[in-house]
């Protein structure tokens, strides 16, 4: 699994524990407490926020957290603290890329073999987002804008002719990062509304085409 990959990158550091799990282990945790009337913070300290890593994933996507530091742990303090991790993530035939902050260049994503340097609008070597669909460089530098982005956002392979990837939880089928139809969502709209100028990132920005054409339709609401 995800989480075993990066434990078996990241020792040497005090690591006391760490979380490997997925989004339904964590809904029906909380579905568990909420029935039971348990308090979350009544548990054995697992997720009590001692763990120096937490591995989380959902679908293709994958979530690790540095927790000793109160800030978005940055890409230089990852490869003097844990050096081996990163470049073991890149070399693994199962992951297409990782997102991370680097101090000095911004958003950056990292592949097997080259790096795309998303503030910098810059490509060095292969760029690890060349297989995934277009726009995926605007959709990351929106999540990379987050207050509570993970430390790496890391991305299963796509094999584009085949359209596979894989998911780093226990599904059939997946959802959550990119690759493949799930890349490819659609607004059905009648042809006399106004298409936007742009293709709508995010779920802001889709809100704000379908309000825009209400009020188109409506008028603006009462004050």
């Amino acid at each position: 699994g995800l989480d075993e990959l990066v434990r078996r990158h990241v020792g040497g550091d005090g690591i006391g524990a760490m979380l490997g799990g997925d989004e339904h282990d964590s809904a029906l945790g909380q579905a568990f407490d909420e029935a039971t009337g348990r308090d979350a913070s009544e548990g054995d300290g697992a997720e009590g926020g001692l763990d120096d890593v937490v591995v989380l994933a959902s679908g293709n996507l994958g979530l690790v957290y540095f927790t000793r530091d109160a800030e978005r742990t940055p890409l230089e303090a990852i490869e003097a603290r844990h050096p081996d991790l990163l470049p073991a993530l890149r070399e693994h035939p199962h992951i297409g890329w990782i997102l991370v902050r680097s101090t000095e260049r911004g958003a950056v994503v990292l592949g097997p073999a080259g790096a795309n340097y998303l503030d910098e609008g810059r490509v060095e070597g292969v760029d690890p987002l060349a297989l995934f669909p277009e726009g995926a460089g605007e959709h990351l530098r929106r999540s990379d804008g987050f207050s509570n982005v993970a430390d790496l956002m890391i991305n299963s392979f796509y094999d584009h002719a085949r359209e596979e990837g894989c998911a780093f939880e226990e599904l059939i089928s997946f959802h959550g990062g990119m690759g493949g139809p799930q890349s490819r969502p659609f607004i059905l709209a009648p042809r006399e509304l106004d298409p936007p100028a742009e293709p709508p990132v995010g779920a802001e920005a889709v809100h704000d085409l379908l309000d825009g054409w209400r009020r188109s339709l409506q008028g603006p609401p009462p004050a």
